[in-house]
């Protein structure tokens, strides 16, 4: 598991881990850990490159404070629950990764305000102009619906 807290960190990397949460501790939630991720900080940007991550109950990725995540190439697996829940206006930027017998890979209602972006083919020229990087990889997923920038009622 990787929870930064609430304070602020400048950036931080995860890369070609894997994070299964099978656990013979688990309290409730099935023998799983509940959280892999959970990025609270402030004023912080994330990368989570090359990853594998299996048998979650629940968000892996949660995202919230003020934090900026470009997770690339990654292998969600077994994910009974959701994969993403971005909350408090952060943002998200998947690119190539991959979503494998995972209920809900973004959990998308009125607490999750934050902004995610999976790029697809259709995109690319917008990904080129606000990214300024040459091309993204589209997310490869069989259902990953509410997936998009989102804004909270005023």
């Amino acid at each position: 598991m990787v929870d930064t807290g609430t304070a602020s960190i400048k950036s931080m990397t995860t890369s070609n881990s894997e994070f299964d949460s099978r656990t013979q501790y688990s309290a409730t939630s099935g023998g799983n850990h509940y959280w892999d991720f959970l990025f609270l900080c402030t004023q912080t940007q994330g990368t989570l490159a090359n990853d594998y991550v299996h048998n979650t109950p629940g968000s892996s990725p949660g995202v919230g404070g003020n934090f900026v995540v470009h997770a690339v190439k990654n292998y969600w697996s077994n994910n009974t629950g959701y994969s993403y829940k971005v909350v408090n206006y952060c943002n998200v930027l998947l690119e190539g990764d991959y979503f494998e017998h995972t209920a809900t890979p973004n959990k998308h209602d009125a607490e999750t305000v934050g902004a995610m972006m999976a790029p697809s083919s259709s995109p690319q020229s917008t990904c080129k102009s606000t990214l300024r990087c040459p091309s993204l990889r589209p997310m490869q997923c069989s259902s990953l619906s509410g997936v998009g920038p989102r804004r909270a009622s005023p």
